[in-house]
């Protein structure tokens, strides 16, 4: 691969998960949405891979929230607070600059 050919594709990977951000704020723009996360069953790698994988987190919870960007964070936090870490907090942080939602939020723990 070229010395262009690689800058090419390291700014698509930089790239990529800002734009993910922005077609979620084109594709909730003017709805009223509930988000559900399943922190359930949570692996190393996307759970997109065709590979089986196995968890290496307990389970952590079901989180519901009307903001995008304040459940991701939520669930962001509750891993860190097991001591693991995942790599995206920048596209948190990117949605939230463009207006899709606040990182700010208040967790509500129901009971069993």
């Amino acid at each position: 691969m070229t010395v262009r050919g690689i800058l090419k594709a390291l700014i698509t990977l930089r790239a990529f998960p800002e734009r993910l951000a922005e077609y979620a704020l084109a594709a909730q723009k003017g709805k009223r949405n509930i988000y559900l996360n399943f922190a359930l069953n949570i692996t190393k790698h996307c759970d997109c891979e065709s590979t089986p994988q196995k968890a290496f987190l307990p389970d952590i919870g079901v989180f519901a929230s009307t903001d995008p960007v304040a459940i991701d964070e939520a669930c962001y936090e509750a891993v860190k607070r097991l001591g693991k870490k995942f790599r995206g907090h920048a596209q948190i942080t990117y949605a939230e600059k463009i207006g899709l939602g606040s990182r700010e939020y208040e967790l509500v723990t129901l009971p069993d």
